[in-house]
């Protein structure tokens, strides 16, 4: 596959860097959308926080094997 022979040609720090870069981002981003999301729709009761919640303990799961 084109993808992985590129991902292999990528001296191993920059592999580490998009790495992480891509690990932070699947932690980080969810938790902004569904915020955003809760905050514009003005509600009193924080909604996005029992999702996130269950999302960031899969995550860390996920990452904690």
């Amino acid at each position: 596959m084109i993808i992985e022979r590129l991902w292999l040609s990528l001296p191993i720090f920059v592999q580490a860097i998009l790495a992480g870069i891509t690990m932070a981002a699947a932690g980080t981003l969810p938790w902004a959308g569904l915020i955003s999301a809760n905050i514009r729709r003005e509600s009193a009761l924080p909604w996005a926080v029992p999702i996130l919640a269950v999302y960031l303990w899969l995550y860390w799961r996920y990452f904690v094997r």
